[in-house]
């Protein structure tokens, strides 16, 4: 889920899992009502919260164990249990230490395998890498991606590149509204507004270079221009391999030196959704076409 700040993502989840109560409406989770069968809900649901919800003074193995016995992990299985979470999140040789000893890293990496202990089969994943290091994020991308194998997973974010490596589909929220839902391409394909290509020249070849991109793509449109370079928008209804072949055959007669073309990405979707919620009342039905 993708949304601006105060879109709604955290009260969702909040929602979903037991954690506030909905003013109305209700929502399946598990197969279960979370409006008249919460215990149900809550014991196949694993959940890390937008900011680390740990005890200083309990170790890692300690907190795991705590949690896999209220999640009913029988006593014969727990410590077996605990011992694969670790593992799957690289803190078994930090098993002894206290929680509040951890980095901020491993923290975030010990709140992720308290929403996988009990093998959850939904895990709500709220912002799990904001304010990581890359190195720190890149570790936890791995241990989302492996304990989405066997399970669903809701995950919040504000990073694009994020929600494209882990993401298989993509819901924007705005203003509490669930503005779209599908995949990667199909989000791109719909909303997206086609392609953008960039040049680079010599700056003596500048007028030379534009105007042979704007005599040769009727939907050019420039974006960007800087010093030996400039971006230009191309409708979605352009055929790739016309560019290619004409790029490659005539882009150096013209001063081109280098160029690229990349379809419009995440982030132009999520700012062009997010830019049209402004101007509607989220009261209304229907704003978007849910895809």
């Amino acid at each position: 889920m993708l949304g601006e700040n105060g879109a709604g993502k955290t009260t969702t989840i909040g929602i979903l899992t037991g954690m506030l109560t909905p003013s109305s409406g209700w929502a399946m989770v598990a197969g279960y009502d979370v409006t008249t069968d919460l215990p149900n809900v809550q014991r196949r649901i694993g959940v890390c919260p937008q900011f680390d919800v740990l005890w200083d003074t309990l170790t890692v193995e300690e907190h795991l164990l705590f949690y896999a016995r209220l999640k009913g992990i029988p006593p014969l299985h727990e410590r077996a249990h605990v011992t694969n979470l670790l593992q799957q999140v690289g803190l078994l040789n930090v098993r002894t230490r206290l929680a509040g000893n951890l980095s901020g890293g491993m923290k975030r990496r010990l709140s992720v395998a308290v929403a996988l202990v009990g093998n959850s089969r939904i895990v709500f994943l709220d912002e799990p890498t904001t304010g990581l290091d890359p190195a720190s994020r890149r570790q936890l991308w791995d241990i989302i991606l492996a304990a989405r194998r066997d399970r669903a997973v809701l995950l919040t974010t504000h990073s694009m590149e994020e929600a494209e490596i882990l993401c298989t589909r993509i819901g924007i929220l705005a203003k509490g509204v669930l503005c779209c839902l599908g995949t990667q391409q199909h989000l791109k394909n719909t909303y997206g507004e086609g392609f953008r290509l960039q040049i680079n020249f010599d700056v003596r070849n500048e007028e030379r270079a534009r105007e042979f991109i704007l005599k040769t793509f009727d939907s050019a449109t420039m974006l960007a221009t800087f010093k030996g370079t400039e971006e230009y928008q191309l409708d979605k209804e352009t055929q790739v391999h016309r560019v290619f072949a004409v790029m490659e055959k005539f882009a150096t007669r013209h001063g081109i030196v280098d160029w690229s073309i990349t379809q419009i990405g995440l982030l132009d979707v999520f700012q062009k959704i997010v830019a049209a919620s402004h101007f509607l009342d989220p009261r209304e039905e229907d704003i978007f076409t849910t895809v």
